[in-house]
């Protein structure tokens, strides 16, 4: 399967009329799905793979994470809502499937109660967005990495899958790129989420006309 990194499809205009170009990925064919990922930023995987077999699927990388200046336009969460509803414009993208993992499910939600006609269907998968005390969102900026590692994995994390740690099979070189635009890219979602990433969602859920659909794992405690 052709997988197309676009660095200029992701182009769009918003703050001002500042233009940003980001990563897109791009795969399949048949209807949209958008997939919005979490703070450790977008990579084409296996799952996107097997999801590219019946829809075209479109994975844009969150502003910020090739270039940290977007940050500087982009001035709070609803900027960012309104810079993805710009994106899907320039895509050309309409009635399509919306899918978010953790940060990106907070994108996912709140996107379809602002913009209500766009979105056929909904998938949340671990999404942040809503708080509760006694069960708060881990902080994946600055947590230390031994409580990270006891609420994200059931067993102890095997050693592939620190996002942090460095890839052996790769280009040296592309292999600090990659790191890099991980850091970058969880610097950008804090920027968005902080200080807590509920930013009302509730008063809003209601909006939502898209039939959704919420995993959660039975012991995710992240």
């Amino acid at each position: 399967m052709n997988i197309e990194q676009n660095f200029a499809v992701g182009e769009t205009a918003v703050s001002q009329g500042i233009s940003h170009k980001n990563r897109v990925y791009s795969a399949g064919e048949g209807q949209a799905l958008v997939f919005l990922h979490g703070p450790f930023g977008q990579e084409w995987n296996p799952s996107l793979t097997r999801l590219a077999e019946n829809y075209r699927v479109v994975a844009p990388e969150i502003p910020g994470a090739d270039d940290p200046a977007d940050l500087t336009q982009l001035l709070n969460f609803w900027d960012l809502i309104v810079y993805y509803d710009e994106l899907f414009d320039n895509l050309g993208l309409d009635n399509f499937v919306l899918v978010g993992h953790s940060f990106g499910g907070m994108i996912a939600a709140e996107y379809p109660a602002v913009f209500r006609s766009r979105v056929s269907k909904l998938i949340l998968i671990d999404p942040m967005g809503l708080w509760d005390d006694a069960y708060p969102v881990a902080d994946f900026v600055s947590g230390e990495r031994d409580e990270l590692e006891r609420l994200m994995w059931v067993s102890g994390a095997p050693s592939h899958a620190d996002p942090f740690r460095p890839r052996t099979d790769i280009d040296p070189e592309l292999a600090t790129e990659e790191l890099l635009r991980k850091f970058l890219s969880v610097a950008a979602a804090a920027n968005f989420a902080h200080p807590i990433p509920d930013k009302g969602l509730h008063s809003r859920l209601h909006r939502i006309r898209a039939p959704t659909l919420l995993l959660w794992g039975e012991r995710d405690r992240f």
